[in-house]
């Protein structure tokens, strides 16, 4: 027996150091040298280091086990700043009778939400906010926005977890989004994920927008209800859903904010023009000379440029190719509404323009939108 134990002591013991040995370093490699590995280029496409590499549980089924974790963390995360509001008559626990629901982001910690304005068309309603922790309070509606459908009320605590805001301008194609509606008490089943199906500055040529309502600067490939709260893996507000499942992107909700708070209401400022983005493939499509900028064109929203308004009292006429702002140029990150959403009435923007092969210089100043 002892001759036995002396014949295997020594691979048992090396055997045991191997493994223990194995086992920590394959702890250390999958908790921290992977995930600091897998965000650098030149590994990022090395499957073993990536995170959130699939992991196979049986033939049919595949589970992301990293992002399923960090996503109901992402979640609890976001839970508490995002408020279910019910419209109704009558008094809350006596005779109240709800006739209207959806949902709001908690932009500041002295309680301003942002929601979507049909829910609040009513004013003899009353509304209450319920937070994920179940408390009810009375909301107060504040102010519209004159370029659409946001509006931003204010609910009577101080106390409250705020959005952080993201841009929308750096979602790429297929990346995930979160969507989240209010949620009462634990609940969680108000949550959806979705992907960016059109990322921004992508949009077909065919596309009329006009400078004076929201650009959906970005698609998904579900559609997000009213008042529907957008967000970014990393937690960040990047849009909030309106009627027919449209988007304002989060940069029309923080101007928003930042004009409310400076003003006391949502002042915007005017251009009038009705536009299409011009990218690569619309520019080859349409056999324009150049593959950015912004094309003033009329269609189902009225004309190119909107008689009185700045556009036209600086003289852009039908045709005209806006190539810089500022003598920034324009592109698919930097559209218009990249720059509608920094100015204010009174701004005076030194265009570049394109106007039949030859480069123009105007200025225009922004009026504003009543």
């Amino acid at each position: 027996m002892n001759n036995i134990w002396h014949k295997i002591k020594k691979p048992l013991i090396y055997g045991l150091t191997i493994f223990l040995i194995g086992g920590f370093g394959s702890l250390i490699v999958q908790k921290y040298l992977a995930p600091y590995l897998s965000a650098k280029p030149l590994f990022r496409h090395i499957g073993f280091l990536r995170v959130d590499t699939p992991l196979v549980i049986t033939k049919t089924e595949q589970v992301r086990v990293n992002e399923g974790v960090r996503l109901i963390d992402l979640v609890k995360q976001l839970t508490p700043k995002v408020v279910t509001i019910v419209a109704g008559r009558g008094e809350i626990g006596k005779n109240f009778t709800e006739t209207g629901r959806g949902s709001g982001v908690i932009i500041s910690a002295d309680g301003l939400v942002v929601s979507e304005a049909n829910l609040f068309s009513d004013r003899k309603n009353k509304f209450f906010a319920v937070t994920s922790d179940s408390k009810v309070y009375p909301v107060t509606f504040l102010v519209g926005d004159p370029k659409g459908e946001l509006v931003i009320v204010k609910i009577e605590d101080g106390t409250l977890p705020v959005a952080d805001f993201g841009v929308s301008y750096e979602l790429e194609t297929a990346q995930q989004v979160v969507l989240l509606s209010g949620v009462e008490g634990s609940n969680l089943g108000a949550l959806k994920t979705a992907y960016v199906s059109l990322a921004p500055g992508s949009e077909s040529i065919n596309a009329i927008n006009s400078s004076e309502s929201y650009r959906a600067v970005y698609g998904l490939d579900t559609s997000p209800r009213p008042g529907e709260a957008i967000f970014n893996l990393r937690g960040q507000l990047v849009g909030l859903g309106l009627n027919a499942g449209q988007v304002a992107p989060v940069e029309a909700i923080r101007s928003a904010l930042d004009s409310y708070l400076m003003n006391k209401r949502i002042v915007r400022p005017e251009l009038g023009i009705n536009f299409s983005l011009i990218n690569a493939a619309g520019s080859r499509l349409l056999g324009l000379p150049v593959e950015h900028g912004i094309l003033l064109r009329s269609g189902g929203r009225g004309p190119a440029v909107w008689p009185g308004r700045p556009a036209a009292l600086a003289g852009l006429q039908e045709g005209d190719i806006i190539l810089k702002i500022n003598e920034q140029e324009i592109n698919s990150r930097q559209g218009l509404d990249f720059f509608l959403s920094r100015a204010v009435p009174g701004d005076v923007w030194r265009l570049t323009i394109l106007r039949k092969g030859v480069e123009k210089k105007l200025e225009v100043t922004l009026g504003k939108l009543e």
